[in-house]
């Protein structure tokens, strides 16, 4: 028997299943035009006040389905957690950093949109990451900011985990630009309100990639997502983001940049054996 159609890949893809979002009218017409390549849900119906699957405001929404395969449901299910990610770590930039280096602001260079499913046959190097940290004055770019968002706070992990393709794509953009790059995990929790629920920020730290370097401990693979492999860090190397305030106030931007043209770019993992 043939799958379903996956909506977003425009075609049957096995392990296709109907899934179910909580979605506002303006949500689900983003969905529908730019991940689900223009075709409506397959059910929306019984309209209730709670929080949007993508916006992630408390609005009239639905409950609505699209044939979907598994990988399409998490990424689409990412969308919102990459949108209040990025919002979180704006707003504590502006509360725990701006007040010490006013001069020094972010901007947001990898916004997180809604696409449909695009085959590749070769996966192309990163050429940007999330944030971009500029010189107010005069526009000059100082560091990258990349973000990564999980459920834990830094103190329940044992180790911090990267995929290998996302610390290629860090090292990437370093090269292509001669900036250096940190590194910051943003740690969301749920909020209720059933049947719904939204994403909250509940705690960021930031690294450099030498610290990330020297905190390599080995390579495991996933037990999920395909067994991707990932790099795994000690924790150790993440700080406070008011640490970070007051090392760029003394210049530490400056100093990264200086470290990065003397040693060159750091091999963030090795391959081990287990």
């Amino acid at each position: 028997m043939q799958p379903p159609i996956c909506a977003r890949h425009g075609k049957p893809v096995r392990n296709t299943q109907l899934a179910t979002f909580f979605l506002c009218d303006d949500c689900c017409e983003e969905l529908s035009r730019l991940a689900c390549r223009g075709e409506p849900p397959v059910f929306r119906e019984f309209d209730l006040i709670g929080f949007c699957g993508l916006c992630n405001e408390s609005r009239c929404v639905k409950l609505t389905q699209w044939y979907l395969c598994e990988d399409c449901q998490r990424v689409i299910n990412s969308y919102r957690l990459g949108r209040v990610a990025a919002e979180y770590a704006l707003q504590q930039w502006d509360t725990l950093v701006t007040p010490s280096v006013p001069h020094i602001y972010l901007k947001q260079v990898d916004i997180v949109q809604p696409q449909q499913y695009e085959r590749r046959r070769k996966r192309e190097p990163a050429k940007q990451l999330d944030f971009l940290a500029v010189e107010r004055a005069s526009y000059q770019p100082l560091f990258w900011l990349e973000l990564k968002t999980g459920r834990n706070a830094l103190s329940d992990m044992r180790t911090f985990q990267l995929d290998k393709s996302d610390c290629d794509d860090v090292l990437n953009v370093v090269k292509v630009t001669g900036l250096p790059a940190l590194l910051c995990h943003v740690c969301v929790a749920q909020e209720f309100q059933p049947p719904t629920s939204r994403f909250i920020g509940a705690g960021i730290w930031w690294t450099d990639i030498f610290a990330m370097r020297d905190s390599f401990i080995e390579i495991r693979r996933r037990r999920f997502d395909s067994g991707k492999e990932a790099a795994h860090f000690d924790p150790t190397c993440f700080r406070e983001l008011n640490v970070l305030a007051k090392m760029l106030s003394q210049g530490y931007h400056f100093a990264l940049q200086w470290r990065l043209a003397r040693e060159g770019i750091p091999q963030l993992y090795r391959e081990t054996k287990r």
